[in-house]
């Protein structure tokens, strides 16, 4: 469109203009809500009802609010006909009981925004934990409708399983042989008591009831009943076991389609079936893969399914519904073979342990995760290094968890809301994306940096850190990337944009090669957006190795111009060209870009081929942020900037853009229109950051 424009206030005036329409045309062909663009929705367009049809299965992970306070390590289970307990995982301990039903959901933002509630009134509630040992949860097993959940107390080894009928609750227990009395609370104003079962007793003190087991060198095993009155009994029961039960869903099967183009990359679409017998819903945040090629995703409303028949046609897709019931989940790794999925509570590791395509164990391979009560704050993007560490990030930092799961340690905090990263093999580079806001004048990608402080929350001003955070990578203007998902590492080999970093936006859809330069200690860049579309905004991405392209999945939320619920698409490699930058380096004196085509010595060597604007930012309390001049801080402008000369270099890929100003920047863009070597007419943008001069 813009070729053969060479004049340089034509070339700025038209790609502002071609900038303006390309927004226009997005929105309408990609926004299935009634506002213009994503950022001019309001809470009307998130308002669904849908997960409350949903058939969740026979648990869900969440915060609970119950009359004793909220419990952040929520676990509510189904027991019986019209009844449900509420656990809390971090004590290991049922919480409350109620009938009436299994939880009721807010519709705001998608069900997501504010915590389930028991759909019943409560029959009992219980305040008090375990005593005489440490706690550790363990895992919930299934077996049909039932559960059986298994934690550590002290030296004990404690199987549990709730159940209702008939009008009573029913906690059976076995527990394992023990050196010190252990107690755990059952009821709170509890009623009449009787029974016992091989030494173990109620004690009542101020109408609280509990459990006591007295040291023993046997296992016991025994149930508790508590009826609509408050009473309580107790007697031996047959010993627990948690061997796992039938599959209990049907495989799904969707054909895929094959994108069409000449492009370099396009993208295929692995169907989702989002018209389903449970009324799941496919909100995708999480993607990879098992040894065998089969994909592995998960859903924010807390199911994990499989994915096969995988291949060139994708004329058959079978989706296996594998897990139900986690804790909103925004990443997923497989690792060693192992899936894990990151909660908000715990990573969970999930095992088939009889093979029949669903996950029987549920098991806490990590709940060192501070899980907050607040609405909005969401644990983000699980990733892993090489040596089987893993990473993620929540608004109280970036954080590291050991290979075994028995360690978390916080890297570096100040990101608002943050909803991606990227770590590569040997964890020598980690990325971080905050969501614009108070503090947060932009959307950005950080690196992150051990003790690093990066800015939301106020400015936290040291000899060191001038500014008062640690500067990002690079900023990235609101207009391009209004709310961002997670970065990538591509390998070597996927045509141009193999070997780099890419980044993905959750509001517009879309991808981004990240220009990666570091001068001395200071990493700077900016990004290149990319032509795929997703279906859904853009959370996380990950390479198969039996195909060797990238697959995305996305989702529809607050702010995105998705236009379905979730996506799982393929970004395929055709083997053709693609003319774009692959490398920026800022330098006293002008620019160095490097393209991935040789470049026509006529159009790269002319400045009419060019236009470059920089404005700031301001880091504030208040939300986000307008562009500001550079040359007069004071008034809201793009500022235009002198191009002396263009000159192509040695290589014939690389132009040197002489600029007499350049000067560190909070943003800037540069917007080319060229011809290959072969005479192929291109064009495109970078937004880029300076934060410092190489020589």
């Amino acid at each position: 469109m813009l070729a053969g424009l060479r004049g340089r206030g034509a070339i700025a005036h038209t790609l502002r203009e071609m900038r303006a329409l390309l927004c226009t045309l997005s929105v309408l062909s990609l926004v299935a809500h009634a506002a213009e663009t994503p950022w001019q929705q309001k809470e009307d367009n998130w308002v669904d009802d849908r997960w409350s049809q949903t058939d969740l299965g026979g648990w869900l992970a969440s915060t609970l609010p119950l009359p004793g306070g909220v419990v952040k390590k929520g676990l509510s289970i189904r027991v019986g006909e019209g009844a449900a307990v509420g656990y809390d995982t971090a004590a290991c301990n049922w919480r409350a009981g109620w009938t009436g039903g299994f939880l009721q959901f807010g519709p705001a933002r998608y069900g997501l925004m504010h915590a389930p509630k028991p759909a019943g009134p409560l029959q009992f509630t219980a305040a008090q934990g375990w005593t005489g040992g440490e706690v550790r949860w363990g895992a919930m097993h299934t077996n049909g409708p039932r559960v059986v959940l298994s934690y550590q107390v002290g030296d004990a080894r404690v199987l549990e399983s709730p159940w209702f009928a008939e009008g009573v609750f029913t906690r059976a227990f076995t527990v394992a042989p023990h050196t010190a009395e252990l107690r755990v609370g059952i009821a709170a104003k509890a009623g009449a008591v009787s029974g016992s079962a091989k030494g173990a007793s109620f004690v009542v003190e101020n109408g609280d009831a509990s459990l006591v087991f007295p040291a023993s060198s046997e296992a016991r095993s025994l149930t508790v009943s508590l009826d609509a009155k408050g009473a309580l009994s107790l007697a031996e029961s047959a010993a627990l076991s948690t061997q796992p039960g039938a599959p209990r869903w049907q495989p799904l099967t969707t054909r895929g389609t094959i994108g069409a183009g000449a492009e370099a990359y396009v993208v295929d679409t692995l169907t989702v079936p989002y018209d389903n017998p449970w009324k799941a819903l496919f909100f995708l945040s999480g993607v990879d893969f098992l040894t065998n090629g089969d994909a592995v995703v998960c859903s924010i409303h807390g199911d994990v399914w499989l994915v096969s028949g995988i291949d060139d046609k994708l004329a058959t897709l079978t989706w296996r519904r594998f897990a139900t019931g986690l804790f909103q989940p925004l990443g997923l790794r497989v690792v060693g073979g192992k899936i894990l999925v990151l909660g908000r509570d715990q990573i969970t590791c999930l095992r088939d342990e009889n093979g029949d395509g669903e996950a029987d164990t549920y098991e806490n391979f990590c709940n060192l995760i501070d899980t907050s009560s607040g609405g909005h704050d969401y644990a983000t993007s699980l990733e892993a290094d090489n040596a089987g560490r893993l990473y993620f990030v929540d608004p109280k930092g970036a954080h590291r968890i050991a290979a075994d799961g028995s360690k978390l340690d916080t890297l570096a905090t100040g990101w608002r809301n943050p909803n991606g990263m990227s770590v590569n093999a040997d964890a020598s580079i980690i990325t971080a994306t905050p969501q614009e806001g108070n503090w947060t004048p932009s959307s950005a990608i950080f690196e992150v940096k051990r003790g690093g402080y990066y800015g939301y929350g106020g400015p936290q001003i040291t000899p060191a850190r001038p500014l008062g955070y640690d500067a990002p990578l690079c900023w990235i203007p609101h207009s391009v990337d209004n709310s961002s998902g997670s970065q990538l590492w591509t390998p070597q080999g996927w045509g141009p944009l193999g070997g780099h970093m890419l980044h993905l936006s959750f509001g517009l859809c879309r991808s981004y090669l990240v220009l990666r330069e570091r001068v001395g200690d200071v990493a700077q860049g900016g990004v290149v957006p990319l032509t795929p579309r997703f279906l859904s905004g853009a959370m996380r991405g990950t390479f198969r190795k039996q195909d060797g392209q990238l697959y995305v999945v996305g989702t529809r939320g607050w702010q995105t111009s998705g236009v379905r619920d979730g996506c799982l698409q393929r970004v395929r490699y055709t083997g053709k060209k693609l003319a774009l930058p692959v490398a920026l380096h800022a330098r006293a004196g002008g620019l160095l870009v490097e393209f991935s085509e040789p470049l026509d010595r006529a159009t790269a060597e002319d400045v009419g081929s060019y236009a470059i604007e920089r404005w700031n930012y301001r880091y504030a309390a208040s939300y986000g942020s307008k562009d500001w001049s550079v040359a007069d801080p004071a008034k809201q402008a793009h500022d235009e900037v002198e191009l002396k000369s263009a000159k192509l270099q040695p290589d014939g890929r690389s132009v040197f853009l002489s600029i007499p100003t350049i000067a560190p920047v909070m943003q800037m863009a540069l917007k080319f229109s060229l011809n290959t070597a072969d005479g192929a007419a291109f064009t495109g943008d970078v937004y880029h950051t300076i934060n410092v001069l190489g020589k």
